[in-house]
């Protein structure tokens, strides 16, 4: 879902199959690392989730829907990961 231009400030739905053109996750990102910085302040930014040129998404999120944000969150409050995490694509 992005809040688009085309949508006019009105929630516009995206299909999945073109999700991949629209935003790029980074796969291989070093999960240890991101929830080392994650845990290190309050006033970090991670980023594995882009625009497929690499820059901040663009577009106005609800409360608690931003992805970057949720994966924060989640390495803030969930830090008891494995030894070795294996991400899956």
């Amino acid at each position: 879902m992005v809040n688009s231009p085309r949508g006019h400030n009105r929630l516009v739905y995206t299909p999945i199959e073109r999700l991949s053109a629209l935003v790029k996750i980074d796969w291989h990102a070093d999960v240890a690392a991101l929830t080392r910085a994650a845990l290190s302040s309050t006033n970090v930014t991670i980023r594995p989730i882009t625009r497929p040129d690499g820059a901040k998404l663009r577009a106005i999120w609800g409360p608690d829907t931003e992805p970057n944000e949720k994966i924060y969150r989640y390495l803030r409050t969930n830090t008891a990961l494995p030894e070795k995490t294996v991400l899956v694509k």
